[in-house]
């Protein structure tokens, strides 16, 4: 029996390392109200007692029956037992106010701030806070400048995890209503904070609770990485009404407004909006308070880093991208950040190194110059006065070689088998078979015809868009500029394909309407298709690339197209059909940048598309 109890008390013992109890009175054996945190719990096997180690260095002496009083809760939780209030990931501290409630806290760059709203009802000096006031009472607060605190609605349920609403003047009474050793914050410590965070603009996602447990439903980019669990408590007007309970949070500063002797500045987040917005209002409004340590923080420590998971996802033949995440400067200015990388195991700066910037926050960073189906190792890192932190390993394998015939890289499939085909000019295209068709997998960029006449290029604006009366077929560059052609290939107007000398090679000719429907059937249909025939990636595509998986090999590029002037280059793939809709238009599919459809469209014959040919 013993040895049983001693396993179970070791399991016990492993999850308080982590998280809090309730403190024990040892003379009465009760459990009090008051939480703290636990560094370690000391058992030996041959001893009554236990040895009870507080986070800040304190050794209790308890009896094994206490484990029975013993409340574990998770670092989630508010102090008062309220779930999914805190950020898991973060170290909380504690502070007890006057009246002995406990509240955890957080360090924010130099500042410690309590990570949970106030909720004593007494001054430090132990006077007591008027509450319990009327509608009128409370109004009159403005004329007697009464401290004054209230639960929202007048309903002590609130305390839990909101706290209590305090009208300025019990911010400003020389009593003081933070505990020793801390204070109201000023409307600039306010700025501080939101500074360290990026700015008001941005300091509010991070500041709020995370979840839709306190918010309302808008609450969707709260990520709480400062760990400033903020919650909306709504706030008392000065007339005395209660109000937007779940919407608001407000915290007084100790500030009063310059402009408006009647009014004090506050701190306001919104379940709505991802800045922290700072306001002016009457003094007599009940608004929450959060308190902030006298010592600044100097202590630093190395940064908190997360390697982007998205290396995978994102890497080719010779390139990949990946990032990270620098959730904490510990304490200290991040100088510098990126991402190493190596074909060994734990990468350093010292090996391949990016240079990213410099602070807290996400980045993004690109990867050249590897090669082709090698497994490397990256991982991001930070560098702040106290030396150099690394997030987790990503582990990740380039792909096989696949380029382009004419050199340009990541174009093609690696893990599908393609064919060549040559044309009449001698230029060589990749071929790829898909279901009962083999098409070419590269634009056609032959500048003759099948019997070598050569097809008419280098037209005025005027010559090209008068190809509609003389059916004169032509090719021109994107935007005339010949470094297109690989590998985007040459574009041709209608009357190109239609010319019975054909611009397919022999044995190839090019795709009907028809033809291109029986392609698009066997990618599972218009929809969906689209996406199976761009090549991946966004190295050609712009950085949507909706969808891009091609798995047939297709490999289609963005070339744009020609209207006596070039656009949607990277956006958007045009491809004529031979099929002709009427004297003037023909049928025509195109791959975008923003989806995975490929459905069929009809344009004037003069404009000048992308080619490929299909296999007789």
């Amino acid at each position: 029996m013993k040895n049983s109890f001693i396993i179970l008390l070791s399991i016990i013992s492993f999850c308080a390392l982590a998280q809090t109890r309730q403190n024990i009175n040892k003379n009465t054996g009760t459990v009090s109200n008051v939480l703290t945190t636990i560094d370690s719990i000391r058992f030996n096997g041959s001893s009554t007692t236990m040895e009870v180690v507080l986070q800040n260095g304190t050794l209790e002496s308890h009896s094994i029956s206490d484990i029975q009083n013993v409340k574990f809760i998770s670092s989630s939780q508010h102090s008062c037992g309220a779930d999914s209030v805190h950020n898991p990931n973060l170290n909380y501290g504690s502070m007890t106010d006057q009246e002995g409630n406990v509240y955890k806290t957080i360090i924010i760059g130099t500042q410690e701030w309590m990570a949970e709203n106030l909720k004593t009802s007494i001054y430090r000096n132990g006077d007591i806070i008027a509450t319990n006031l009327t509608d009128a009472e409370w109004s009159n607060t403005v004329n007697t400048q009464l401290g004054a605190w209230v639960n929202y609605n007048n309903d002590s349920q609130y305390d839990c995890p909101y706290g209590k609403l305090y009208s300025w003047y019990t911010v400003a009474d020389p009593r003081n209503l933070c505990p020793t050793g801390w204070h109201v914050p000023t409307d600039n410590e306010w700025t501080t904070l939101t500074d360290y965070l990026g700015g008001f603009s941005v300091a509010g996602n991070k500041m709020k609770t995370t979840g839709l447990s306190y918010w309302i439903s808008n609450n969707a980019l709260a990520t709480n990485s400062s760990g400033f669990s903020g919650l909306l408590g709504g706030y008392r007007n000065y007339s005395g009404s209660f109000d937007n309970y779940n919407d608001d949070g407000c915290w007084w500063s100790s500030s009063s407004d310059a402009s408006y002797i009647s009014n004090s500045l506050y701190l306001r987040l919104n379940s709505n909006y991802s800045n922290a917005d700072y306001n002016s209002d009457n003094k007599g409004a009940g608004f929450s308070v959060r308190c902030l340590s006298d010592i600044i923080n100097t202590v630093s420590i190395l940064p908190s880093v997360i390697t982007s998971t998205n290396v995978i996802l994102n890497s080719t033949e010779n390139s990949a991208v990946s990032g990270g995440n620098i959730t904490s400067d510990g304490g200290a200015p991040v100088t510098q950040r990126g991402i190493c990388w190596s074909t060994s195991p734990n990468p350093t700066t010292s090996s391949n190194t990016t240079f990213d910037g410099n602070g807290i926050g996400s980045f993004t960073s690109n990867m050249t110059g590897l090669s082709a189906n090698i497994t490397y190792y990256v991982r991001a890192y930070a560098i702040n006065s106290v030396g150099t932190a690394y997030g987790n390993q990503q582990i990740f394998t380039t792909l096989i070689a696949s380029p382009h015939s004419c050199g340009a890289n990541n174009v093609h499939n690696p893990n599908l088998n393609y064919g060549s085909m040559t044309d009449q000019e001698g230029n060589v295209h990749k071929t790829i078979v898909i279901g009962t068709q083999e098409w070419m997998a590269e634009n056609l960029k032959t500048s003759i015809y099948r019997n070598g006449d050569p097809i008419a290029t280098n037209l005025t604006d005027v010559e090209w868009g008068n190809t509609s009366n003389t059916n004169l077929g032509a090719w021109v560059y994107y935007n005339n500029d010949s470094q297109y052609d690989c590998p985007y290939g040459k574009l041709y107007n209608w009357y190109a394909l239609a010319d019975p000398r054909h611009v397919c090679p022999s044995g190839w000719h090019e795709p009907t309407d028809s033809e291109w429907t029986s392609l698009t059937d066997y990618l599972g249909g218009v929809a969906i298709a689209g996406g199976k025939m761009k090549t991946t990636g966004i190295q050609y595509w712009d950085s949507l690339n909706t969808n891009a998986t091609n798995e047939s090999g297709f490999s289609g590029l963005p070339g744009g197209y020609y209207n006596v002037s070039s656009s949607l280059i990277g956006t958007y793939n045009y491809f004529w059909s031979a099929s002709e809709r009427n004297n003037n238009t023909s049928w025509y599919r195109f791959l975008r940048f923003n989806g995975e459809n490929i459905y069929p469209y009809y344009i004037q014959k003069t404009q000048g598309m992308s080619v490929r040919c299909l296999k007789d």
